[in-house]
Protein backbone atom coordinates (compact mmCIF):
# COMPACT_ATOMS: atom_id res chain seq x y z
CA UNK A 1 0.00 0.00 0.00
CA UNK A 2 1.36 3.39 -1.02
CA UNK A 3 1.24 5.77 1.93
CA UNK A 4 3.84 8.30 0.81
CA UNK A 5 1.38 11.14 0.23
CA UNK A 6 -1.19 10.21 2.88
CA UNK A 7 -1.79 13.03 5.36
CA UNK A 8 -1.99 12.12 9.02
CA UNK A 9 -5.77 12.23 9.74
CA UNK A 10 -5.44 13.73 13.20
CA UNK A 11 -8.51 15.94 13.15
CA UNK A 12 -10.70 13.19 11.75
CA UNK A 13 -9.60 10.82 14.49
CA UNK A 14 -10.39 13.33 17.23
CA UNK A 15 -13.84 14.20 15.89
CA UNK A 16 -14.89 10.62 15.22
CA UNK A 17 -13.70 9.07 18.45
CA UNK A 18 -14.58 11.86 20.87
CA UNK A 19 -18.22 11.40 19.94
CA UNK A 20 -18.34 7.67 20.58
CA UNK A 21 -16.62 7.00 23.91
CA UNK A 22 -16.73 8.51 27.38
CA UNK A 23 -16.03 5.62 29.73
CA UNK A 24 -13.71 4.70 32.57
CA UNK A 25 -10.79 2.48 31.51
CA UNK A 26 -11.71 -0.48 33.68
CA UNK A 27 -15.19 -0.57 32.16
CA UNK A 28 -13.70 -0.84 28.69
CA UNK A 29 -11.24 -3.57 29.61
CA UNK A 30 -8.14 -1.44 29.22
CA UNK A 31 -6.70 -2.08 32.67
CA UNK A 32 -3.68 -3.94 31.29
CA UNK A 33 -1.42 -3.29 28.31
CA UNK A 34 1.15 -0.82 27.13
CA UNK A 35 1.27 2.63 28.69
CA UNK A 36 2.13 5.87 26.96
CA UNK A 37 3.46 8.45 29.45
CA UNK A 38 3.73 12.20 29.65
CA UNK A 39 5.54 14.56 32.01
CA UNK A 40 3.51 17.40 33.51
CA UNK A 41 5.97 20.17 34.31
CA UNK A 42 5.04 23.25 36.34
CA UNK A 43 6.90 26.56 36.38
CA UNK A 44 5.31 29.15 38.68
CA UNK A 45 1.63 28.50 37.98
CA UNK A 46 2.00 27.33 34.38
CA UNK A 47 1.84 23.61 33.63
CA UNK A 48 2.94 22.07 30.35
CA UNK A 49 2.52 18.49 29.12
CA UNK A 50 5.39 16.72 27.33
CA UNK A 51 5.56 13.25 25.84
CA UNK A 52 8.06 11.21 27.85
CA UNK A 53 9.70 9.93 24.67
CA UNK A 54 10.72 13.47 23.73
CA UNK A 55 12.16 14.36 27.13
CA UNK A 56 13.94 11.03 27.51
CA UNK A 57 15.55 11.47 24.08
CA UNK A 58 17.58 14.34 25.47
CA UNK A 59 18.12 13.18 29.06
CA UNK A 60 18.71 9.48 28.45
CA UNK A 61 19.82 9.02 24.83
CA UNK A 62 21.51 12.38 24.08
CA UNK A 63 19.59 12.66 20.83
CA UNK A 64 19.16 15.89 18.95
CA UNK A 65 15.98 17.98 18.95
CA UNK A 66 12.79 16.09 18.09
CA UNK A 67 10.62 19.17 17.54
CA UNK A 68 11.44 19.90 13.89
CA UNK A 69 8.13 19.87 11.94
CA UNK A 70 7.64 16.69 9.94
CA UNK A 71 4.95 14.19 9.03
CA UNK A 72 5.09 10.54 9.94
CA UNK A 73 5.33 9.66 6.25
CA UNK A 74 8.41 11.85 5.90
CA UNK A 75 10.07 10.19 8.89
CA UNK A 76 9.24 6.71 7.59
CA UNK A 77 10.92 7.55 4.28
CA UNK A 78 14.12 8.28 6.19
CA UNK A 79 13.73 5.24 8.46
CA UNK A 80 13.35 3.04 5.39
CA UNK A 81 16.92 3.82 4.34
CA UNK A 82 18.24 2.27 7.54
CA UNK A 83 15.61 -0.20 8.78
CA UNK A 84 13.31 -1.02 5.85
CA UNK A 85 11.55 -3.93 7.57
CA UNK A 86 10.62 -1.78 10.57
CA UNK A 87 9.35 1.01 8.32
CA UNK A 88 7.14 -1.47 6.49
CA UNK A 89 5.77 -2.89 9.74
CA UNK A 90 4.90 0.61 10.96
CA UNK A 91 2.98 1.28 7.74
CA UNK A 92 1.10 -1.99 8.13
CA UNK A 93 0.06 -1.37 11.76
CA UNK A 94 -0.66 2.35 11.44
CA UNK A 95 -4.29 1.99 10.20
CA UNK A 96 -5.22 -0.19 13.18
CA UNK A 97 -4.06 2.45 15.66
CA UNK A 98 -5.80 5.24 13.75
CA UNK A 99 -9.07 3.31 13.59
CA UNK A 100 -9.04 2.14 17.22
CA UNK A 101 -8.11 5.31 19.08
CA UNK A 102 -10.56 6.25 21.86
CA UNK A 103 -10.54 9.45 23.90
CA UNK A 104 -11.62 9.31 27.54
CA UNK A 105 -13.00 12.26 29.48
CA UNK A 106 -13.78 12.59 33.19
CA UNK A 107 -11.71 9.52 34.04
CA UNK A 108 -8.09 8.74 34.83
CA UNK A 109 -6.31 5.85 33.16
CA UNK A 110 -4.84 3.10 35.30
CA UNK A 111 -1.17 3.84 35.99
CA UNK A 112 0.92 1.05 34.44
CA UNK A 113 4.32 0.30 35.92
CA UNK A 114 5.99 -0.44 32.60
CA UNK A 115 8.07 2.67 32.01
CA UNK A 116 11.32 1.72 33.83
CA UNK A 117 11.82 5.41 34.54
CA UNK A 118 14.13 6.15 37.46
CA UNK A 119 14.46 9.91 37.14
CA UNK A 120 12.28 12.98 36.69
CA UNK A 121 13.19 16.53 35.67
CA UNK A 122 12.73 19.13 38.40
CA UNK A 123 9.13 20.27 38.89
CA UNK A 124 7.78 17.46 36.71
CA UNK A 125 5.49 14.52 37.43
CA UNK A 126 4.76 11.48 35.28
CA UNK A 127 1.20 10.68 34.18
CA UNK A 128 -0.48 7.94 32.13
CA UNK A 129 -1.77 9.40 28.87
CA UNK A 130 -2.54 6.23 26.90
CA UNK A 131 -3.12 2.51 27.37
CA UNK A 132 -3.12 -0.04 24.56
CA UNK A 133 -4.39 -3.60 24.53
CA UNK A 134 -5.79 -5.88 21.79
CA UNK A 135 -9.04 -3.88 21.70
CA UNK A 136 -7.51 -0.50 20.95
CA UNK A 137 -5.91 2.55 22.55
CA UNK A 138 -7.46 4.71 25.25
CA UNK A 139 -6.17 8.29 25.50
CA UNK A 140 -6.78 10.64 28.42
CA UNK A 141 -8.24 13.68 26.66
CA UNK A 142 -7.40 16.02 29.55
CA UNK A 143 -3.71 15.28 28.94
CA UNK A 144 -3.95 15.01 25.14
CA UNK A 145 -5.49 18.45 24.64
CA UNK A 146 -2.65 20.57 26.15
CA UNK A 147 0.00 18.57 24.27
CA UNK A 148 1.49 20.17 21.18
CA UNK A 149 0.43 18.78 17.81
CA UNK A 150 3.98 17.47 17.42
CA UNK A 151 3.73 15.56 20.70
CA UNK A 152 0.30 14.20 19.80
CA UNK A 153 1.62 12.72 16.56
CA UNK A 154 4.60 11.23 18.38
CA UNK A 155 2.27 9.62 20.91
CA UNK A 156 0.45 7.89 18.06
CA UNK A 157 3.73 6.70 16.54
CA UNK A 158 4.68 5.39 20.01
CA UNK A 159 1.51 3.31 20.04
CA UNK A 160 2.15 2.08 16.49
CA UNK A 161 5.68 1.02 17.42
CA UNK A 162 4.43 -0.78 20.51
CA UNK A 163 1.95 -2.74 18.40
CA UNK A 164 4.70 -3.60 15.91
CA UNK A 165 6.98 -5.05 18.58
CA UNK A 166 4.16 -6.67 20.51
CA UNK A 167 2.96 -8.56 17.41
CA UNK A 168 6.45 -9.51 16.22
CA UNK A 169 7.26 -13.05 17.48
CA UNK A 170 10.96 -12.13 17.62
CA UNK A 171 10.22 -9.83 20.57
CA UNK A 172 7.01 -11.08 22.12
CA UNK A 173 7.94 -14.58 23.29
CA UNK A 174 6.33 -14.12 26.71
CA UNK A 175 3.03 -12.66 25.53
CA UNK A 176 3.87 -9.10 26.51
CA UNK A 177 6.77 -6.67 26.16
CA UNK A 178 8.59 -6.25 29.49
CA UNK A 179 8.50 -2.44 29.37
CA UNK A 180 7.82 0.50 27.08
CA UNK A 181 11.45 1.69 27.19
CA UNK A 182 12.48 0.05 23.86
CA UNK A 183 9.41 1.62 22.27
CA UNK A 184 10.35 5.07 23.57
CA UNK A 185 13.90 4.69 22.25
CA UNK A 186 12.72 3.71 18.76
CA UNK A 187 10.16 6.51 18.73
CA UNK A 188 12.77 9.07 19.76
CA UNK A 189 15.13 7.81 17.06
CA UNK A 190 12.37 7.95 14.46
CA UNK A 191 11.79 11.66 15.08
CA UNK A 192 15.35 12.74 15.87
CA UNK A 193 17.55 14.50 13.37
CA UNK A 194 20.11 11.84 14.30
CA UNK A 195 18.19 9.38 12.11
CA UNK A 196 19.35 11.14 8.94
CA UNK A 197 22.97 10.33 9.77
CA UNK A 198 22.30 7.11 11.67
CA UNK A 199 25.24 4.72 11.91
CA UNK A 200 23.80 1.32 12.75
CA UNK A 201 27.18 0.04 13.89
CA UNK A 202 27.52 2.76 16.53
CA UNK A 203 23.89 2.31 17.57
CA UNK A 204 24.25 -1.44 18.04
CA UNK A 205 25.13 -1.27 21.80
CA UNK A 206 21.92 0.65 22.52
CA UNK A 207 19.85 -1.74 20.42
CA UNK A 208 21.41 -4.73 22.17
CA UNK A 209 20.90 -3.28 25.66
CA UNK A 210 17.20 -2.83 24.88
CA UNK A 211 16.76 -6.24 23.26
CA UNK A 212 16.28 -4.72 19.81
CA UNK A 213 19.29 -6.19 18.02
CA UNK A 214 17.04 -8.29 15.77
CA UNK A 215 15.88 -5.12 14.07
CA UNK A 216 19.40 -4.46 12.83
CA UNK A 217 19.41 -7.62 10.71
CA UNK A 218 17.38 -5.84 8.03
CA UNK A 219 19.55 -2.74 8.03
CA UNK A 220 23.08 -4.12 7.95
Amino acid sequence: MNTTNRAFPLAAIIVTVALCLNVAPAQAGFDKGNGGDVLICTISTTATVHLLDEVEAQYEWAMSDLTRPATLDERLTILERHLPDLAQQIRQERPWIEQNLHFVTNAKLTDLDDDQLYWLPKNCARAQVAIQNPIGVLVDKSLWTPMSTSSQIKLLSHEILYRVLDRDPRFNSTGRLPSSRPVRFLNALLWSEDLEKADLLSLRPKFVSLGLERLLMSGE
